[in-house]
């Protein structure tokens, strides 16, 4: 309560000193969507780091059409911290015996009402982050779209 009355303190007096605070969005550095995608997709990279620093991804999936057999299309992310490469695997998944949104990190029904996941990690300077989309049985006949933002937090 203290920190959040002394915030309110400073930001009026700054404001009374005619100065407008600034206030400062993280960098998007890669965005992007891939419609009516029917294969999967190879490890493909985001973006390469420029230097070390805090990264967060937001990532959103939809299923658009089964092709009655089952199985799950999975979004993969990688990139490398401090401790060496990582990776989450199955980051989303959309099973095509549902329509709609992809699952979070392929827990709940596909088609809940929730918006897609979000990471963020620590990514090191050179060492790029990447993504793929891989599925767990032939998926002819399938598809889906993905929608991504890439932003540098610091």
């Amino acid at each position: 309560m203290y920190r959040a009355l002394c915030a309110v303190v400073l930001l009026m007096t700054t404001i009374a000193a005619g100065q407008t605070p600034t206030v400062v969005s993280p960098a998007i550095v890669a965005k992007g969507k891939l419609l009516k995608q029917t294969n999967t997709i190879p490890t493909t990279t985001l973006y390469t780091p420029k230097q070390t620093g805090l990264f967060r991804l937001s990532i959103y999936g939809v299923l658009l059409t089964g092709n009655g057999y089952g199985g799950t299309w999975f979004v993969n992310v990688g990139w490398t911290d401090d401790f060496g490469p990582e990776a989450v695997n199955s980051l989303i998944g959309g099973t095509v015996f549902y329509y709609g949104q992809f699952d979070q990190l392929n827990l709940l029904p596909a088609g809940s009402p929730l918006g897609g996941p979000v990471l963020t990690f620590e990514a090191i300077v050179g060492q790029p982050i990447t993504y793929s989309v891989t599925s767990n049985v032939n998926m002819g006949g399938s598809s889906y779209s993905i929608y991504y933002v890439l932003e540098r937090l610091e």
